[in-house]
């Protein structure tokens, strides 16, 4: 499984925890962390994005559909940005 997309988010986010556009990453990877409990991502905010943050947004989606979000890989990455973004 191809964890780019992932990796792309975690360091935009890392760069800037306390901005808009990553934090817009940070909620949308959340959501999918919590699939299971219905969508409570805002798709509007995919408007606060440039094309090519859009297509991160995308390849995300892609892993989510793929499983990528119940891999370990997922969980590890999930655990770190909550470390980064609560300090």
């Amino acid at each position: 499984m191809d964890f780019t997309a992932l990796e792309r988010a975690v360091k935009l986010i890392e760069a800037a925890p306390d901005r808009g556009v990553p934090l817009v990453f940070y909620g949308l990877i959340k959501m999918m962390t919590l699939d299971q409990r219905g969508c409570v991502f805002g798709l509007a905010r995919l408007r606060d994005l440039d094309c090519d943050q859009r297509q991160l947004a995308y390849d995300l989606m892609e892993l989510y559909v793929a499983g990528g979000n119940r891999t370990p890989e997922w969980a590890e990455a999930v655990r770190h940005l909550d470390a980064v973004v609560n300090g």
